[in-house]
């Protein structure tokens, strides 16, 4: 039912309403559409608002047509069947040979239009009463949630709290500072904030991603939205509790929570810096279909801390986890609960001191022999162009432990200085800003905060001016390549462990580590040593990577049995308790 409290984005005397093609009678289209949309009141979303415990609207609070949402009981069956024979039948009426736009379309714009305005006068309103010089500092918890299952966290939960100023621009807290503190790639996927009071949305329409697409664009966003660099955080983010959802992948669809947790306005307590506080567990794989898939993974993994000696179930995780290891935010041996805290505010800050990145063009795979899992095209027949103060960087991507690339991974990456409505202090601060006299590349927000930084930012200043005036040119730089690793700093058994290996598909033999760092005598020099040479029944065989999927240590028996057990356990109980 729609909701009856009052308009929740503003209303206008004003009465807009959508154009239908002349052949289309609209029948099969909500009658939500055929209203004046300026006086429209949002829908709740009621599971959703059965999990936050406050009324939540979701994508412009639109109802959802396929569910009959707002239609009477007796006429859904019905109205579900016109809808889909209208989606046969109208579907080539709209948006064809500069016809309008579908009924959807135009509604959704229309709301677009209202928010703007709405954020407008807001800001005229703020103006008045401190001179447009407002400062606050934001203390935000982002946590991961499963949109399908009314946007329950995973458990156990996947947060991060961080401090940010209230000033930042949409593009640039999703780009610089929730990406790299959650553990994302940048610029390699597309992305949308949702208001959680109206459920208006912010979406880079022109990011080149393949989720990008005008595809995932009309079925996550409507059609239209806002632009992100249009908006501060702190315009939707005003008192302790707000909330927004930011999608990371519009494919996947990752939702985070964005929560305000405190509001900072003591003046000597407000720097505007970006501080990540805190955390726990690792994001997800990029590419890894979903929330509710690595809830999934995550529930397997648990399971086998509590069943060690389920041979099975041992290795059902390691073949899960072993597929992580490609992923561009892997690229290793994967544990979710691994979370660094000094790795992660590494990430932000160097973020924070690059360019923001390009939407139009983001990491792109190409291959010329063809590579099955990612995107499959010819270098030469999608090339890619820079403008003055950009350049191609190309990386060839293993995605297996040979020395041949599959493929590669190709990026347009800014070099110039930002512009100054987009542009943010290397300590996070946008407030205040002067760019390096030098490079004209770098802000900083302060004269001391360019002071503290000299000692990082002497050693590029001179590149980066280099950079900056570089001729332009779309010969793309080669970088060194990126392959998963197959072992770590430091190798997780030593010899004499008994282990479980794999020496074929389905075939698995007990085994004792006898080597370690062991080389064929043939290899080339070149070649990475493997990480065990193993004593099997039958011979000596090496494992290739340092991974369960390839060599498993066996549970321990009598009183080695029972610590490990318990240690075990342990990290169940804690699982158990976040569900």
């Amino acid at each position: 039912a729609r909701n009856s409290t009052s308009n929740a984005t503003g209303s206008s005397s004003r009465e807009r309403r959508v154009t239908l093609h002349p052949d289309d009678d609209g029948s099969g289209l909500h009658p939500i559409f055929l209203e004046d949309s300026m006086t429209f009141i949002p829908f709740e979303h009621r599971e959703y608002s059965a999990t936050f415990g406050r009324p939540v609207r979701w994508r412009w609070g639109l109802p959802n047509e396929y569910d009959a949402e707002g239609i009477p009981e007796e006429k859904k069956e019905a109205f579900r069947e016109a809808v889909m024979k209208r989606e046969m039948e109208k579907q080539f009426m709209y948006g064809r040979g500069g016809g309008p736009r579908t009924p959807q379309e135009q509604f959704v714009s229309i709301l677009v239009e209202r928010k703007r305005r709405d954020l407008r006068k807001a800001r005229e309103r703020r103006g008045k009463r401190n001179g447009g010089k407002e400062k606050r500092d934001l203390v935000l918890r982002v946590s991961l949630v499963r949109e399908s299952d009314g946007m329950e966290p995973l458990s156990p939960p996947i947060y991060r709290r961080v401090k940010v100023s209230s000033r930042l621009k949409l593009t640039v807290l999703a780009d610089k500072i929730l990406t790299p503190l959650m553990g994302w790639v940048r610029n390699y996927h597309s992305y949308y904030f949702c208001d959680l009071f109206d459920g208006s949305i912010w979406c880079p329409r022109e990011h080149g991603a393949s989720d990008g697409g005008p595809m995932f664009f009309q079925l996550r966003c409507g059609g239209d939205s806002l632009h992100p660099s249009e908006t501060e955080v702190g315009e939707l983010l005003r008192r302790k509790g707000d909330m927004i959802a930011w999608v990371h992948d519009l494919g996947d669809h990752f939702t985070h929570i964005i929560e305000l947790e405190e509001v900072i306005k003591d003046d000597a307590e407000v720097d505007g810096k970006c501080v990540l506080l805190g955390g726990a567990m690792r994001c997800p794989p990029e590419d890894s279909e979903g929330s509710h898939m690595y809830q999934e993974a995550l529930d397997v993994f648990y399971k086998s801390l509590r069943h060690p000696f389920d041979y099975e179930m041992q290795r059902e995780r390691a073949r899960k986890f072993y597929d992580y290891r490609k992923m561009l935010n892997v690229m290793g041996r994967f544990n979710p609960e691994e979370f660094d805290l000094a790795e992660r505010r590494s990430a932000v800050s160097s973020a924070l001191r690059s360019r923001n990145s390009p939407l139009t063009e983001p990491k792109t795979f190409l291959s010329r022999s063809g590579f099955g899992g990612l995107l499959n095209v010819n270098t030469e027949s999608l090339p890619r162009h820079c403008n003055q103060g950009q350049v191609i960087q190309e990386t060839p991507f293993n995605t297996d432990c040979d020395d041949m690339p599959d493929t590669i991974m190709s990026e347009v990456v800014n070099v110039g200085a930002d512009s100054p409505s987009e542009a943010v202090c290397v300590c996070g601060n946008p407030s205040n800003l002067s760019h390096c006299s030098r490079c004209k590349c770098l802000w900083f927000c302060s004269k001391r905060c360019q002071i503290e930084d000299w000692k990082v930012h002497k050693k590029e200043c001179k590149l980066l001016k280099q950079q900056r005036e570089m001729p332009q040119s779309n010969t793309p730089v080669l970088l060194p390549p990126m392959k998963p690793r197959i072992r770590e700093k430091q190798l997780r058994f030593t010899v004499g462990t008994k282990v479980e290996c794999q020496v074929g598909d389905n075939s698995f033999r007990k085994g004792q580590i006898v080597a370690t760092d062991y080389r064929e005598p043939s290899w080339p020099l070149s070649k990475e040593a493997a990480p065990y040479q193993i004593l099997v029944s039958g011979g000596l065989i090496w494992a290739p990577v340092d991974d369960d999927c390839f060599v498993r240590a066996l549970p321990v028996q009598g009183k080695e049995k029972s610590k490990t057990k318990k240690k075990n356990n342990d990290k169940a109980k804690k699982f158990v308790a976040h569900s």
